[in-house]
């Protein structure tokens, strides 16, 4: 759960979320254009950002927009600039100027610099050693200078005794020594300079590509550039040829990564009262998921339908739903509460609400149980929630935790979930506190996490507590107004 106060960030994260996974797995078609970060992408699951000039922060002095994402054994970096002057030309997309790529398992580190067009490839083993051997050069120098000082004024003094005479045998050994090990040092340091290698970053490659595969098949196997390579740089390349298996495996790696992940996005909408759902509606929220729901076959007599109905009881007390198509254009949605049938819009915004959100999550169930992924964590979705308290009573409020707590430990579905209601956080505590007693959960498997975006300190993870509290403290902007005016009535 994320929480905190108004534009505290929370829906930037989860914007940010999406809008990077899109990036990630958008498959690119073979042509020399450099890689464009879409605001409208086919998986921008209706972010409603649009354009560079909306998705930068006003305040932020920087020109730049960075992502940095840790998946699985990755480390990605990306940032996007406008080429353009965003206040005069509005476009749905950015410029990348650099991808940034760490793989923590072999310690491989990929930088593609766009703007430059080149490519780098560093072995971030090798960084710590070759800081250690410039370290060691270093002290040598120091050493040999004072060395070579001592021994300048002993040479020019007229005359020297004997402990003298011994002194600068001793210094000149040394100074052939300390010169002799810098040497060999300076070759160690051209050996290891060599893990580095930054070559001209080929691009348009091959169809069907995600950009970063696409740069990493342009390090192992070059096809075609419009980039003319110079002598040096072809010597460079050819370094390349000792990491290719490695570059092959942090390629498929990483691909298989980012294709794994599932992300669904329910949006925070306007919960409509209307008898009838037009199906070829777009832009009304509801109506796109009665559609889906309809289409998925989810009728009140299969599993999954027996659910909607559970919960449907548990939250508002209805015993029965029926969804009819009416003549191919609409849907027609209603509910039997104390033996008859009424209108889903007569029931009022907060039923509203829980159906919809019931609808699309049962719908994201059936969609991944068709594909038999549920019980595989690696793949199961995760789900982004914005804002479901909407137009619920506290006491409701508290049971969509129980929803989401079911689900995720019957499906396997994780939820990232954006709110403001106090009574979700409160509920989660008492379900652990519930699980701990009765030995299911302890703190190191507790399901639940909280982060507090503070507006001055940024986010930070509330931590839990066996007995269900927390360890630290919510910031000003949460959980204090209700405690405050309570004071000031007293």
């Amino acid at each position: 759960m994320f929480v905190g106060g108004n534009n505290a960030g929370k829906s930037t994260v989860v914007k940010g979320i999406l809008l990077l996974l899109d990036f990630l797995q958008y498959k690119k078609v073979s042509s020399s254009e450099s890689p464009r970060f879409r605001f409208d992408g086919p998986g921008s699951h209706d972010v409603n950002i649009d354009t560079f000039n909306r998705a930068r922060c006003q305040y932020a002095e920087e020109k730049d927009i960075v992502f940095n994402a840790q998946i699985d054994e990755f480390t990605v970096k990306v940032c996007i600039y406008s080429a353009r002057d965003a206040k005069k030309e509005e476009v749905s997309y950015a410029d990348v100027k650099y991808i940034t790529l760490i793989d923590d398992k072999t310690k491989i580190q990929l930088d593609f610099d766009i703007v430059s067009t080149k490519a780098t490839v560093t072995v971030l083993s090798a960084t710590s050693e070759i800081d250690s051997v410039e370290d060691e050069m270093k002290k040598m120098r120091t050493e040999l200078e004072e060395s070579q000082k001592r021994q300048t004024y002993l040479t020019h003094k007229s005359n020297l005794n004997n402990e003298e005479v011994k002194e600068l045998l001793e210094i000149s050994q040394s100074i052939g020594r300390l010169e002799s090990m810098l040497s060999g040092k300076k070759e160690l340091l051209t050996a290891m300079g060599e893990k580095k290698v930054t070559v001209p970053l080929l691009d348009g490659l091959w169809d069907n590509c995600t950009y970063i595969s696409n740069y990493i098949h342009g390090l192992i196997q070059p096809r075609t550039s419009s980039i003319k390579e110079s002598k040096s740089d072809s010597i460079e390349r050819e370094k390349l040829v000792s990491y290719r298996s490695k570059l092959e495996n942090i390629d498929s790696r990483f691909e298989k990564a980012v294709s794994s992940i599932r992300l669904e996005y329910v949006y925070s909408h306007d919960a409509g009262q209307r008898v009838l759902y037009n199906k070829k509606d777009e832009n009304d929220y509801v109506s796109k998921s009665i559609h889906e729901f309809y289409n998925q076959r989810i009728t009140s007599k299969t599993k999954l339908g027996k659910e909607m109905i559970f919960w449907l009881s548990y939250f508002c007390g209805v015993n029965d739903y029926k969804v009819e198509n009416v003549n191919g254009e609409a849907y027609r949605f209603t509910l039997k509460t104390d033996g008859k049938w009424m209108d889903l819009a007569d029931m009022g915004r907060g039923t509203i609400q829980l159906t919809t959100l019931l609808v699309r999550i049962l719908s994201i169930i059936q969609k991944y149980s068709n594909e038999n992924r549920l019980l595989l964590p690696e793949v199961s979705p995760i789900v982004l929630v914005e804002e479901p308290e909407q137009n619920l009573h506290p006491a409701l409020q508290s049971k969509l935790i129980d929803l989401f707590h079911s689900v995720q430990k019957d499906y396997g579905i994780r939820f990232i979930i954006e709110t403001h209601s106090e009574y979700l956080v409160r509920k989660s505590q008492v379900l652990l506190k519930i699980g701990i007693k009765g030995g299911v959960y302890s703190i190191s498997n507790n399901p639940f996490k909280v982060y507090f975006f503070d507006e001055k300190r940024g986010p930070y993870e509330m931590v839990y507590r066996e007995n269900g509290r927390f360890s630290n403290e919510f910031g000003s902007t949460f959980y204090e107004e209700a405690s405050k005016l309570a004071f000031d009535l007293f």
